[in-house]
């Protein structure tokens, strides 16, 4: 399934915000558990995950929260997780696809979901005890925007808490990406993925300016690591079902994958995926 994104990057051009959106929607219908599914399979050194990893700061940092509202919820793997972790919860979910939302919703029926873009949407005022989110906000355009929203959800002194890549820090998944682009560049010159009008939020120190103008304090960042010993499928299965490589052709899909498959070691690799688990809290 070829989008417009994806063909205005091969050419080198620069896409929209409207246009990465669109392709984020068209990737879901195809990969409709890509996130989870994975990420499951990695686990920190004493066995959780990254979406538990979220749940726990949040059961120690607002153990009395009952409304709580995740941008990005995707299939809902985080909702579910803190439907769990805490008691008689209000919970809401934001996402661009419909088709992620109508998983989220047969998970946690008793939850409300909202189809949109959350740096275009009211996401109410003032409501919310925490404002979650789990891998999306490194794959939003208009970060400040979402983020003036979510301080605008949040109660006085309510958690803003989500886990993010930490891609300057390197590890296998970064290495094996930075692979795939190499090898994309040598079939197309000008081939220039990323996610359009994105501020370097990769960055702690812009991460961290941006939390503070919409007025955030107590900004924490800290860093935290998955690793799994996955055979070379399932790497590649991880590899290949991300935003940016999970659409191309399927015939350079194919040559892709012999590619980063003979930069693997034999047997099982030992992957490594390097995360931030952000922090901050409104005024």
């Amino acid at each position: 399934m070829s989008t417009l994104y994806l063909s205005r990057i091969i050419a080198g051009d620069r896409p929209t915000p409207d246009e990465w959106n669109d392709h984020l929607v068209a990737f879901h219908s195809v990969y409709s558990d890509a996130t989870d599914q994975w990420l499951s399979l990695l686990r920190t050194s004493d066995g959780r995950t990254s979406y538990d990893v979220l749940t726990d700061h949040l059961r120690a940092s607002v153990p009395q929260a009952r409304n709580f509202l995740d941008i990005g919820c995707g299939d809902g793997a985080l909702l579910a997780r803190i439907a769990n972790a805490f008691r008689d919860v209000r919970l809401t979910g934001v996402d661009l696809s419909q088709e992620q939302l109508v998983r989220s919703a047969a998970k946690l029926p008793r939850a409300t979901f909202l189809r949109g873009d959350a740096s275009r949407m009211d996401l109410g005022s003032g409501g919310q005890d925490a404002v979650v989110a789990h891998l999306s906000f490194m794959l939003i355009s208009r970060i400040a925007s979402v983020l003036r929203r979510a301080y605008a959800a949040l109660r006085p002194g309510g958690l803003l808490a989500f886990v993010a890549e930490d891609p300057l820090a390197g590890d296998t998944i970064v290495n094996l990406m930075e692979t795939s682009v190499a090898f994309l560049r040598d079939r197309f010159p000008q081939f220039a993925p990323g996610v359009p009008e994105r501020a370097a939020i990769e960055r702690d120190e812009v991460l961290k300016g941006l939390l503070g103008e919409v007025g955030f304090k107590n900004v924490s960042i800290e860093r935290f690591d998955v690793r799994a010993r996955l055979s070379t499928e399932q790497l590649w299965g991880f590899v290949e079902q991300t935003y940016t490589l999970g659409l191309l052709d399927h015939s350079l899909r194919l040559d892709l994958r012999h590619v980063v498959t003979a930069a693997m070691s034999e047997g099982l690799v030992e992957t490594r995926l390097a995360l931030r688990l952000v922090s901050a809290y409104s005024q």
